[in-house]
């Protein structure tokens, strides 16, 4: 059962690297000229994240919390929607 929480993780925080790359693109295009800073400032962003995402997947998995694991789940599958919104509205 715990081997399901892992993978639906592991899914949905590439789910929503791809998602969030695919805002940022669209975003950029509608940009004159998007600022090497920008860029810059939102890769970090993401970087972060997604280091936060997995240290506290690591997190949970010494410890054994599948709660923690799940809200975490939930918390990515939110960022998903969110940039699959934001791309709708694009």
């Amino acid at each position: 059962m715990i081997t399901h929480f892992y993978m639906y993780f592991g899914l949905i925080g590439t789910a929503s690297v791809v998602a969030w790359v695919a805002a940022l693109a669209t975003a950029a295009a509608k940009w004159k000229q998007p600022r090497r800073h920008v860029r810059l400032f939102a890769a970090l962003a993401l970087a972060l994240v997604k280091f936060g995402g997995c240290a506290l997947g690591v997190y949970a998995w010494k410890s054994g919390r599948t709660r923690l694991l799940r809200l975490a789940n939930v918390f990515f599958a939110g960022c998903v929607l969110w940039n699959l919104a934001a791309l709708a509205g694009a």
